[in-house]
């Protein structure tokens, strides 16, 4: 399987709180959009549920659309994205949903990861491997 790297800057981070239990969030949706650059040059909208857990830790998942070119090819796909966020240290799990691959990227599968500082919005890394069928 190929590997890809790339990083990413985020922008557009929005936070709504769904559901307060004793004046703080039990659940709250997120939006943010990304632009990539390295292996990956494009642009990305993740939406995702957060569920803190306590003061330190806080799980989240959701779903990202990628628009743009990876290894070359042209295309769009959609991934999940699934994590944790411990004490400012966000680590994210991401899958390719099979099927969700446009133009170029017809076929793409695979799976990668992120980890980055809570707050951090510049010079992301992410690795992926991915193949196409």
């Amino acid at each position: 399987m190929p590997k890809v790297t790339a990083t990413y800057k985020s922008h557009g981070f929005t936070n709504t709180p769904l559901q307060l239990t004793h004046g703080q969030a039990a659940l709250a949706a997120g939006q943010m959009e990304q632009t990539f650059s390295g292996d990956m040059d494009g642009y990305g909208v993740s939406h995702f549920t957060l569920l803190p857990q306590d003061t330190h830790k806080s799980l989240f998942e959701g779903v990202q659309v990628f628009d743009g070119v990876l290894l070359g090819r042209k295309g769009t796909f959609a991934s999940t994205a699934r994590g944790v966020i411990v004490d400012g240290v966000v680590d994210t799990n991401m899958v390719i949903y099979e099927g969700s691959g446009t133009g170029e990227l017809a076929g793409i599968r695979g799976s990668g990861s992120s980890r980055v500082t809570f707050g951090q919005t510049e010079g992301i890394p992410m690795s992926f491997e991915v193949e196409f069928q």
